[in-house]
C-alpha cells in the first residue's frame, strides 16, 4: 500500500497593506493587497512539473535550501507569491 502525500499549508500568510513595506521582507516590493504563502508539500518535484506545464509563473526555481528544504516559488495572476517546498518545521523533538 502506498502512502498518500503529504500537504500543509505553513501556518503564517505574509499580507501586504499599504503600511507594512519593509524592504527586507519577501513582500515589501509588492503593491498593497498581495502576500504570499508558504506550503509544505512531501514531493515539491512533481509539483514543480505539473505547474510549469500548466503554464505557471515562475518567480524561483526549484532548489535545495541550505537549511535541508527543495522548494520553488510561483507567482498567481493577483500577484500572491506561492512558496512550495518540504520544510514542514522544527520537529517536536527539539529539532
Amino acid at each position: 500500500m502506498s502512502t498518500p502525500s503529504r500537504t500543509a499549508v505553513w501556518p503564517s500568510l505574509v499580507y501586504r497593506d499599504a503600511d507594512s513595506a519593509r524592504p527586507e521582507s519577501g513582500v515589501g516590493g509588492l503593491p498593497p493587497g498581495v502576500g504570499a504563502v508558504y506550503v509544505a508539500v512531501s514531493d515539491p518535484d512533481r509539483l514543480y512539473a505539473r505547474a510549469t506545464s500548466n503554464g505557471a509563473t515562475i518567480t524561483r526555481e526549484m532548489r535545495d535550501e541550505e537549511y535541508g528544504s527543495r522548494g520553488f516559488q510561483a507567482r498567481d495572476p493577483e500577484g500572491v507569491l506561492w512558496s512550495f517546498g518540504t520544510y514542514a518545521g522544527a520537529d517536536s523533538e527539539g529539532g
